[in-house]
C-alpha cells in the first residue's frame, strides 16, 4: 500500500501518550497514528450516518 505523508504539530504531552500506548502495543508511532485516524474517520462517519452530530 502506498501513503502520503502529512505534517501536523502535537502538543508534547499528546505525544508521550502516543509514544506511550506505541510502546504498550509494540507498534511504531506512525502505524499506531495510522489506526487511530481509521478508527476516528469510521466513527465519525457513523456518527453523521445516524444523525448523531
Amino acid at each position: 500500500m502506498t501513503y502520503s505523508a502529512i505534517s501536523l504539530r502535537i502538543a508534547p504531552g499528546v505525544v508521550k501518550e502516543i509514544d506511550a500506548l506505541a510502546k504498550e502495543e509494540h507498534i511504531g508511532r506512525s502505524n499506531l497514528l495510522r489506526e487511530l485516524l481509521n478508527i476516528g474517520l469510521r466513527e465519525t462517519k457513523i456518527e453523521h450516518a445516524t444523525g448523531a452530530v
